[in-house]
Order: C-alpha cells, then structure tokens, then sequence
C-alpha cells in the first residue's frame, strides 16, 4: 500500500516537473525571438478576413464572366432583323 503510494506521488512529481520545464522553456523561447501568441492569432484573423475578400472578388468576376457569356450567346444568336435563330444553318 505504501509501494503504490511512493510510486503514485513519484509520477506525479515527474509529471509536475516535466510540465514546470516545458512551460519555462518555451516561455523563454518565445521571450527570446519575441513571439507574442497575441499578435499570431490577429495575423490569423487578419488573413482569414483577405481570404473572405479574395473569395467575393473571385465569384464576383466569375458572375462578370458568366453575365458576358450570356450576352454574347444572346447577340450571336439574333440575325440581322432582330428574330431569333435557333439553328446555326440558317
């Protein structure tokens, strides 16, 4: 009983010891190339946001392109009084 105590309190230390060391290094990493987890998640956010505008720019032009075929189709398919072909042969 005694045994699982000592090893159950040994883990436990370890486990707080090696938390402790990883917290401290990686605050020291951080501090020393000064990362600020602060300005990474803006950066994230501000890039999401021109990605969103990227995308409406994108369907915006691919509208645009459709809209054009759509009249041009329309155009090359009236003869020259106006009546609408629905063959080519014509």
């Amino acid at each position: 009983m005694v045994l699982g105590f000592l090893v159950y309190e040994a883990m436990d230390v370890a486990y707080h010891v090696g938390k402790i060391t990883y917290n401290g290094a990686s605050f020291i990493y951080n501090w020393y190339y000064d990362i600020n987890i602060y300005s990474i998640d803006n950066k994230v956010r501000t890039d999401e946001e021109h990605i969103k505008q990227l995308e409406d720019r994108v369907q915006q032009l691919e509208d645009m392109i459709l809209i054009g075929d759509l009249k041009q189709n329309d155009s090359n398919s009236l003869n020259d009084q106006g009546q609408l072909l629905l063959c080519d042969s014509i």
